[in-house]
């Protein structure tokens, strides 16, 4: 065989290879119940201290079977369950906050699609107000790296109120992965101003008041500057 027939063997391969068809990536799941940043009302409850929660999400693009994690707010513990169907009824502590997400997975590709993170309340035995849903922290964002010339960031996050209003916030920020209170009582929904120095990395939560003395803490999110 001549040398200019094995490269255009070669390249023939080569094409034939290209040409194949990848496996199309998961699609993200919509979220149905429970539903974002609510008291669950829906659970039925097994006894004083554990309710069974049906969760429902739309069925995505692609997808052989969906992983559903679910995470206590309060001790960031967080458990997954597999699942082919689109719902799937799970047993929990009452009286805690969670947040949700589905990732959708399939059996030709290592790829996978992540739904949007939703938040929730399990009310306990006796509760007549409900605790703020865990606030969503939205600026910075988790694991965000920011300019080594940056000076100062605005925090900012989203509130509910559970039942009751809202009365205030507490901003937890610093250097420490259980960060210091910095400052409390804040009405808005940020807070602008705060100082940071590069080379550093930031953690940071925000407690949610109610108007019946009722309270519920954030994640713990980190940021750095270079």
């Amino acid at each position: 065989m001549t040398k200019t027939k094995y490269l255009i063997i070669v390249s023939m391969l080569l094409l034939t290879a290209c040409g194949k068809d990848k496996p199309a990536a998961p699609a993200k799941a919509t979220l149905v119940l429970p539903e974002k940043d609510q008291v669950c009302t829906s659970g039925v409850v097994q006894s004083d201290f554990l309710s069974k929660i049906t969760f429902k999400w739309n069925a995505s693009a692609n997808t052989t079977t969906y992983d559903l994690a679910i995470k206590n707010l309060a001790t960031s513990a967080t458990i997954h369950y597999t699942s082919a169907s689109t719902q799937l009824g799970v047993v929990l502590p009452r009286k805690a906050a969670y947040s949700w997400f589905i990732t959708s997975q399939s059996n030709k590709t290592s790829l996978t699609g992540q739904s949007d993170t939703w938040n929730f309340y399990s009310p306990g035995k006796g509760d007549v107000s409900y605790a703020p849903v865990a606030a969503t922290l939205t600026a910075p964002k988790l694991g965000d790296i920011l300019l080594s010339s940056t000076t100062s960031v605005n925090l900012q996050w989203t509130g509910y109120a559970g039942s009751g209003t809202i009365t205030g916030f507490d901003i937890y920020f610093g250097e420490a992965t259980a960060p210091p209170l910095l400052s409390g009582g804040v009405t808005n929904s940020f807070l602008n101003n705060v100082t940071v120095a590069s080379g550093k990395t930031y953690y940071w939560r925000v407690v949610t008041k109610n108007s019946l003395n009722n309270t519920s803490s954030s994640q713990v999110y980190f940021f750095q500057v270079q």
